[in-house]
Formats: C-alpha cells, sequence, structure tokens
C-alpha cells in the first residue's frame, strides 16, 4: 500500500487516460498493445535502476519521464483501470547480476516490469517492459531474461516465475544459387526472422534505407555468424 508502490496501482488518476486510450477496442491483446505504443511514444526512459516510484505519481504524469520501472508502474495503473489484470514482477536485470530465490537480497532487485497472467484463454504468463519500446509486445530486453522473477498479487500471494518473451528469437535463411564455370556465384537470397533479429533488423533498415541494409547483409552472408 505503500504510495511510491502498491498504492498507485489503485489510483484513479489516469481513468479518464486508460478508457481514452482503448477506446473502442474490446480485445484484451489490443488494449495492452495500445497502452504499451502510448506510453512509449509519449514517454522518456530514463536509464537509472529502481523498482519503485522515485518521483510523486502525478510528477510523472506531468514530465512523461522515468525509468522503465516507473513507466511499468503507470501501464499496470492504466491496465487495471480497463479492467485487465496486470502485476508487478521485482527482477534482476543481467548487468546486476542474479536474484537468488532461496536467498533474495533487495540490493539484487533493479527493475519492476509487468506481469499479465490471464490475457488470453491457455495462455503462458505474458510479461511487458515499457522501457523496451518500440519492440514488439511480447519482446522483452534481453537485459531482463535473467533466471526468475517475484511476481506480487497481495500481501499474501506472491509467486516466483520464469521470465521468457512471448516471442522466439529467429533467423532462417533460404538460398538458390548456381556456381558457373568461372566460380562465380548468381541466385537468391531470402531472409527470413524473428523476435531479436527481426527487431534489429527493422532498426537498420529504418536509420540505414532498405539499400544500404542489403549491402550490409550481403558483405556479412558468408560469415560464421550466420552460418551457425
Amino acid at each position: 500500500k505503500d504510495d511510491d508502490f502498491g498504492g498507485v496501482f489503485e489510483s484513479s488518476a489516469t481513468k479518464d487516460l486508460a478508457q481514452s486510450i482503448t477506446k473502442d477496442l474490446t480485445d484484451k491483446t489490443a488494449k495492452v498493445a495500445a497502452i504499451y505504443e502510448y506510453i512509449g511514444k509519449n514517454y522518456e526512459t530514463e536509464s537509472y535502476p529502481t523498482f519503485y516510484l522515485r518521483q510523486p505519481f502525478k510528477e510523472l504524469l506531468k514530465t512523461h519521464k522515468g525509468a522503465a520501472a516507473e513507466l511499468n508502474i503507470l501501464a499496470i495503473n492504466l491496465l487495471r483501470s480497463v479492467g485487465i489484470e496486470a502485476y508487478p514482477v521485482l527482477i534482476s536485470t543481467r548487468s546486476n547480476g542474479y536474484l537468488n530465490p532461496y536467498f533474495p537480497m533487495r540490493d539484487r532487485i533493479d527493475r519492476l516490469i509487468v506481469g499479465l497472467p490471464n490475457l488470453e484463454a491457455g495462455q503462458d504468463l505474458f510479461f511487458a517492459d515499457m522501457g523496451g519500446f518500440p519492440m514488439p509486445l511480447g519482446l522483452m530486453p534481453f537485459e531482463n531474461l535473467n533466471g526468475q522473477g517475484f511476481m506480487i498479487k497481495n500481501k499474501d500471494k506472491s509467486q516466483w516465475v520464469s521470465l521468457k518473451n512471448k516471442l522466439n528469437n529467429k533467423l532462417l535463411l533460404f538460398n538458390t544459387l548456381a556456381l558457373d564455370d568461372n566460380g562465380e556465384l548468381s541466385g537468391t537470397v531470402m531472409l527470413t526472422s524473428t523476435g531479436y533479429e527481426a527487431y534489429r533488423n527493422r532498426s537498420t533498415i529504418e536509420k540505414e534505407g532498405a539499400n544500404k541494409y542489403a549491402q550490409f547483409f550481403l558483405k556479412d552472408l558468408f560469415n560464421p555468424y550466420y552460418a551457425v
């Protein structure tokens, strides 16, 4: 119930905002995606580590700037305002070290993410991190994938959960090549990627352009990285 933590989740300060963000949406996943996109596009993520609010909630809403954990606390508030079950999950990022579930220590916790246990029927626990935007929903920063996190439902019911992405990381190359008498190759190359690979590819294309990306890709095509 602390004002810097659980007390914020049930605040009515963003009720109207949450309704406007998810207006005309009925699907739960679509509502989560809308809130994820709203925070990602309208809030600046600061890099300091924390798992609670380091500024008043009203200040966060005013400045549109905060640590990833603060943005995730805001997300939980918005999600609950539109009837979506959302809980804080305390984690330790890879650079901060391993969070031992048999001997957890406060100084091993440096981030809070969002746990969504009942987003869709039959679906596994879904995690979201507002600090990961513009990664697609279902893909968290790689730093978050560090063993287990502690999901807090209420003061009497909490649990350890395995941290994993909804989206798989995959890179597939399909080559149709012909070698002529002069030792030259010609043909077609098709690349399919998902997860982190797809995110990196899209980011490069957006930054450098499709033609320059193709040049980088063809240059490195036969490097060991792609051959594994």
